[in-house]
């Protein structure tokens, strides 16, 4: 967690492998023009991108529009209320597969080792390793792929998943999801599509 020991730190980390922009990335256009950066503590990662037209000469325009360069990511200063920091932290628990319980123990023992009177709540893990399921599960229901398999063996099985909502609650068959998987063991290469089949051989793959 050393990574993430603060903001600036986790900042720098997230700008490198390019999870968030930094102010030496290419600005968007706004009124024909780049937008300028401007430094702003209110928000999450210290500036924001202002358009620049009001300050050139001869503009017919008097554009102040602002953007917020963590908007749609998990930095989001609207929905995200902890520090860069945590919420790193919190993503590497969820890559690393790290149960909700042992991750709030953990993370919450580190911010006490830092002198922080403050602790997150099982729910603010929970929300957020809903939101990484839900964006791995777009990602790989989009990814469009061919197995190039030829001569190999490919797995292919099926799954049933129950949509989550709000992470409580019962599920019927109606919340019940197909999914069907096809896995290489040779060149470890997979993917999975989401069906409204109930078996694999309605499928018609076999």
């Amino acid at each position: 967690m050393e990574i993430c020991g603060d903001n600036t730190s986790a900042l720098s980390f997230l700008e490198e492998f390019g999870l968030v922009p930094s102010k030496k990335s290419i600005p968007p256009n706004c009124c024909g023009v780049p937008m300028k950066v401007e430094n702003d503590v209110r928000r999450k990662l210290g500036w924001m991108w202002r358009c620049r037209s009001s300050v050139i000469k001869g503009s017919p325009t008097n554009c102040r529009k602002i953007l917020n360069p963590s908007d749609g990511s998990f930095f989001d200063g609207k929905f995200c209320h902890i520090s860069i920091a945590d919420a790193l932290a919190i993503l590497f628990c969820f890559v690393m597969d790290v149960k909700i319980i042992f991750a709030l123990k953990h993370l919450n023992a580190y911010r006490q080792r830092k002198g922080d009177t403050t602790s997150l709540s099982t729910g603010t893990i929970t929300d957020y390793y809903s939101h990484c399921r839900e964006v791995a599960e777009i990602i790989s229901s989009h990814t469009d792929l061919e197995l190039d398999n030829l001569g190999r063996i490919v797995l292919f099985d099926e799954t049933f998943l129950a949509k989550r909502k709000y992470n409580r609650g019962r599920f019927n068959e109606q919340m019940t999801i197909n999914v069907v998987g096809l896995f290489c063991r040779e060149d470890r290469s997979g993917l999975f599509y989401k069906v409204n089949h109930t078996n694999i051989k309605a499928c018609g793959l076999i």
